[in-house]
């Protein structure tokens, strides 16, 4: 569990950080600016609704953007939410974490195939690398938790240290085999 932790706290402040770091150059009437990780959320809840207003139609390659970094933000609570409480769900909780860890990357490939990958900046990268690193210590977490809970239910014994409780706490019965 220590080294989930170890991994899950610098995480978080490496994704609390992230967004006071520049993170996207964007080209404003002509200007080059960075903006940093916060204006790139903003900028993300606004370009959902600014897609649709867009006066040459219906901009797609800003609301899918918009979309994804948003979904993203939402999925690291999953993750998240996943590393600090033991719960049955667990494992749907890993998966919308990870998912949003998917969308995440969708930022890299859509500035590769347009060639602008140098619009992607440190803040963009340190984000990336603070969601691989929570997702991979609430991962570890839960791996570590079963392996516990197998272990300590695999072979209990009863008060009279008599018998084997299986996980289903019913003891082991020695099977006879009789051949006629």
């Amino acid at each position: 569990m220590k080294s989930s932790k170890a991994i899950f706290i610098p995480s978080i402040l490496l994704f609390a950080s992230s967004f006071f770091i520049p993170s996207y150059l964007i080209s404003i009437f002509g200007e080059n600016t960075s903006l940093f990780g916060w204006q790139c959320f903003l900028y993300n809840l606004t370009g959902v609704f600014d897609a649709f207003d867009s006066s040459a139609g219906f901009n797609s390659e800003l609301f899918f953007s918009s979309l994804f970094a948003i979904f993203t933000n939402l999925c690291l609570i999953f993750g998240v939410v996943a590393f600090l409480r033991s719960t049955k769900r667990r494992n749907l909780l890993l998966i919308i974490g990870s998912s949003g860890f998917l969308a995440a990357l969708w930022w890299l490939g859509h500035e590769f195939l347009v060639g602008e990958l140098s619009n992607l900046l440190i803040g963009y990268y340190l984000w990336v690398a603070s969601y691989v690193g929570i997702m991979y210590a609430a991962i570890k977490r839960t791996s570590l938790s079963r392996m516990k809970v197998s272990q300590n239910s695999s072979k209990e014994t009863d008060k009279n240290n008599s018998k084997v409780i299986t996980h289903f706490n019913q003891p082991i019965v020695p099977v006879q085999v009789r051949i006629h």
